[in-house]
């Protein structure tokens, strides 16, 4: 990915990032939040559950049992995930998705100094067989979310 452009006409807002140049929201320069702690962090993802996801959320209510959490979901990955590149939301967690989900959003967050791997940590490349990815605005954050999920 060289560039990469997320467009919410509802919200008037518009993500670009080039790489090496940064990440951008209707022309001021983003980056992601510093929240290093689950309780504190706000997270989307998982808007369809179906049996393939089930395994994934069952792992949600386990660390439910443990402590509270904030995870919601807007139905709308490449949105979610600038939002975790300007900081609106901490986390993202996501099984599935085409590649106009990741693309454009993919470099939006490494421009703006999130993570973004596979679930199980490896490093998220672009491809056309999208599997189920981790993305955070911390490094810490990020291994939280990938201790949880194994």
């Amino acid at each position: 990915m060289l560039m990469g452009a997320v467009y919410a006409p509802a919200l008037k807002e518009l993500y670009f990032a080039e790489k090496g140049k940064g990440a951008f929201l209707n022309d001021q320069q983003i980056h992601c939040g510093d929240v290093k702690d689950i309780t504190l962090a706000y997270g989307n993802g998982l808007s369809l559950i179906g049996p393939t996801r089930l395994p994934l959320l069952e792992k949600f209510i386990q660390e439910a049992k443990q402590h509270n959490f904030w995870f919601g979901s807007i139905g709308v990955l490449g949105l979610s995930l600038a939002w975790v590149a300007d900081g609106k939301r901490d986390w993202v967690i996501s099984s599935g998705g085409s590649v106009w989900d990741y693309a454009a959003s993919s470099l939006i967050l490494r421009e703006a100094g999130a993570k973004i791997t596979e679930i199980n940590g490896d490093p998220w490349v672009l491809t056309e067989n999208i599997n189920s990815i981790v993305a955070a605005g911390t490094t810490e954050l990020h291994q939280y979310l990938l201790k949880m999920l194994k």
